[in-house]
């Protein structure tokens, strides 16, 4: 019991060396002024935002571009625009601005709507529709809730599985094991869904919420779970956890969240 408690123990001292480059570098993350998410758009687009400033010409500027997957995301950042007198990333510093898409396939000019622009506020996420140029404000319901679906239920499949290849037969056992696991990985998915634009400061509640998942996870199952040994069901959940855990991080680093 004694070597299993120093488990437990290197894995805490493990997340928290994580929380502390969180911890410093907290200060140096700022939202973006908008988020341009894609459909139907070919791999090598890249866009750029014309601004129309009353005091000259039109300023053009690059929208950093991240690919995840299958979806590719442009984001416009406010510090792109410290040059430009009076900008600030403000929803009334983008009237009458327009996107210029280019690709392979050409370039195109695409007008953000006054009526889309007047609902914009800072760090806000538009829907573009690269084969018909319509742009929404905000993301769909599918598109918010579909990877933290995704998230849960290889979380509490990946734990199921060890469980079984660490010799767990009983259904009880498993009921038990996924339960604990849809409720810790339930809430990590809930507290991860806003993080299309991530500020490294949450990654210190994030790694908070995974050691109380852990923490319920094992009082569940050793209280519960009685096919075998209360040493051997430790290690199996401390196992399946780990590996939840590290898939879960795979799939917030590459895939769209």
């Amino acid at each position: 019991m004694k070597r299993k408690l120093r488990c437990l123990l290197l894995i805490l001292l493990c997340l928290w060396s994580l929380a502390l480059p969180a911890a410093a570098a907290s200060s140096l993350y700022h939202t973006p002024a908008m988020t341009v998410l894609t459909e139907n758009a070919p791999r090598d687009l890249e866009i750029m935002i014309r601004l129309q400033r009353k005091e000259g010409e039109p300023v053009p500027i690059f929208l950093e571009k991240k690919t995840r997957a299958w979806e590719q995301q442009f984001r416009l950042y406010r510090e792109a625009g410290y040059s430009i007198r009076a900008w600030y990333g403000n929803s009334y510093d983008l009237e009458d601005a327009e996107l210029v898409l280019r690709s392979s396939q050409g370039e195109r000019v695409i007008p953000m709507p006054r009526e889309l622009t007047d609902r914009m506020s800072i760090d806000d996420v538009v829907m573009l529709n690269y084969k018909t140029g319509a742009l929404e404000l905000g993301m769909p319901l599918w598109r918010s809730l579909l990877p933290v679906i995704l998230r849960v239920l290889m979380a509490v499949g990946l734990e199921l599985l060890v469980f079984r290849l660490r010799g767990y037969r009983q259904l009880r056992s498993y009921l038990v094991a996924a339960l604990g696991g849809l409720a810790a990985f339930a809430l990590v998915g809930w507290y991860t869904s806003g993080w299309l634009n991530f500020d490294v400061r949450a990654i210190i509640p994030f790694l908070l919420m995974l050691f109380l998942g852990l923490t319920a996870q094992i009082l569940l199952n050793l209280i519960l779970v009685d096919e075998d040994a209360r040493d051997h069901t430790l290690v199996t959940t401390l196992q399946g956890f780990a590996l939840a855990s590290v898939v879960t991080i795979l799939f917030l680093y590459f895939l769209p969240i």
